[in-house]
C-alpha cells in the first residue's frame, strides 16, 4: 500500500463546520430533478439545473431587465416574476429567514420553518426537552412551522437573557440561543446554533445573527499516539480522532454515534466511503475489511477538564492521492452519566448495552 499522506484535517474542519446544507440522511432536505447528494453537503445537479437543491432550471432564469420580482437575500429571479431562494430563506421574495425572532413589546416569538419531511428538532439551548419549539399551523405552503413564545418576564428555565445596551443607555436587549439539528437527539457538524435577540426600543426590531464556528456543538481534531495534533499521516500510522464538545455545559459523557470515512476523486467526483461506527458501535465488517484495529471510547481530556470522545485507528487509503474525510455524529449526556455505550465482542457489532444503568 502506498505511504502517501492520506489524512488532511485542516481543510476538513473548515468545510464541515461552515457548511449550511446537508442533503444526506436528513428528512426534507433532498435533491430535485435527478440531482445527487455530494458528501460535502450540497447537491450535484444535472445539466440544465442549479441551486442548493437543483430546484432551479437554468433556462428559466430571468435577466434583470426582464424581472418584475424583487428577490431578496441572494434570491434568483426566474420566469420573470418568481424568486428561487438560497438555503436559509423562504417566501415569495426570499424575504423570510427560516429561523428568526419576532419581537413584541412584552415577548419574543421564535419561529422556524422546515420542510414537511423534517426529522430533526429546534430548541432553546438551555433545555432541549422543556424549551423546544412546538409545531403550529403553518402560513407558508409546503413548510412546517415551529414556534415558541417567551415573555420578557419569564422566570422559568427557558427565560431570556437580559442585557443593558451600551452605549444606548435605557435600551435593553433580550436574547437567547436557538439550536437546530437535522436528526433528533443528535449533534452533527452541519447543525447550527444561532443567537436571536430583541431590543426593547422604539422599533422593537428583531435581530438574528449566526454565531461563530466555535459555537458549533463539537469540533474534531486528529492526534498522534502521544496526544499531539497532526494534519497529515502516512498509511498505517496510528491516529486518534478526538471529538470535543464546545459550549455545552455540564457534559458528563460523550460518544461517537456515527462515523463514516470517505474520499472524493477531485476530477470525477467519484465517492468511495466506508462506515466505521454506527449506533455507537464499531462495525465488525469495517474492521475485518480494513484489517485494522478500531476502538470507540470516551475519557477525560489530557487536562482533566472535560469529557471527549475518541476513535483510535490506523490511517488508510480509499482513493490513491485523495485525502480522507469524515462525517460524524455525537451523542452527549447533558447531566450525570451512569455509564457509556460499549459493544459486544461476542455478538454483532450493532449490539450494545449500557453499563450501570441508562443515561
Amino acid at each position: 500500500m502506498s505511504t502517501l499522506l492520506v489524512l488532511l484535517l485542516c481543510c476538513l474542519a473548515t468545510t464541515e463546520a461552515v457548511a449550511k446544507y446537508d442533503c444526506t440522511n436528513n428528512g426534507g432536505y433532498g435533491c430535485k430533478y435527478g440531482g445527487t447528494c455530494h458528501f460535502y453537503g450540497f447537491c450535484i445537479c444535472p445539466k440544465g439545473f442549479q441551486g442548493h437543491d437543483c430546484g432551479l432550471k437554468t433556462e428559466l432564469i430571468s435577466t434583470a431587465g426582464n424581472c418584475t420580482a424583487e428577490c431578496k437575500n441572494g434570491g434568483t429571479c426566474y420566469e420573470s416574476d418568481r424568486c428561487y431562494c438560497p438555503h436559509g430563506f423562504i417566501g415569495n421574495h426570499c424575504e423570510i429567514p427560516d429561523t428568526v425572532a419576532r419581537c413584541a413589546p412584552d415577548k419574543m416569538i421564535i419561529e422556524a420553518y422546515r420542510p414537511l419531511g423534517f426529522v430533526g428538532e429546534v430548541y432553546m439551548y438551555k433545555n432541549r426537552k422543556s424549551c423546544a419549539l412546538q409545531q403550529v399551523p403553518s402560513d407558508i405552503k409546503d413548510m412546517m412551522k415551529l414556534e415558541r413564545v417567551i415573555l420578557y418576564s419569564d422566570k422559568t428555565e427557558c427565560a431570556l437573557t437580559r442585557a443593558p445596551d451600551t452605549p444606548n443607555l435605557g435600551d435593553v436587549t433580550m436574547k437567547t440561543t436557538v439550536v437546530s439539528t437535522h436528526n433528533y437527539n443528535q449533534f452533527g457538524p452541519r447543525d447550527s446554533i444561532m443567537e436571536v435577540s430583541c431590543r426593547q426600543s422604539n422599533s422593537f426590531q428583531g435581530i438574528t445573527k449566526e454565531t461563530t464556528e466555535t459555537a458549533f456543538p463539537f469540533r474534531m481534531i486528529a492526534l498522534d499516539m502521544n496526544g499531539e495534533p497532526v494534519q497529515a499521516l502516512a498509511a498505517n500510522e496510528s491516529i486518534i480522532l478526538q471529538f470535543e464538545p464546545v459550549g455545552i455545559p455540564d457534559v458528563r459523557g460523550v460518544t461517537v454515534e456515527y462515523l463514516e470515512v470517505y474520499s472524493i476523486n477531485a476530477n470525477s467526483n467519484e465517492v468511495v466511503s466506508k462506515t466505521i461506527i454506527e449506533n455507537g458501535c464499531v462495525l465488525k465488517t469495517a474492521q475485518q475489511h480494513l484489517e485494522i484495529p478500531i476502538r470507540n471510547y470516551s475519557e477525560m481530556n489530557r487536562q482533566g477538564t472535560f469529557w471527549v470522545a475518541r476513535v483510535a485507528m490506523r490511517a488508510f487509503i480509499l482513493l490513491p492521492g485523495e485525502p480522507l474525510l469524515f462525517k460524524s455524529r455525537l451523542r452527549f449526556c447533558p447531566g450525570k452519566c451512569h455509564g457509556v455505550f460499549v459493544c459486544s465482542d461476542k455478538h454483532s457489532a450493532l449490539i450494545k448495552w449500557r453499563v450501570n444503568g441508562p443515561f
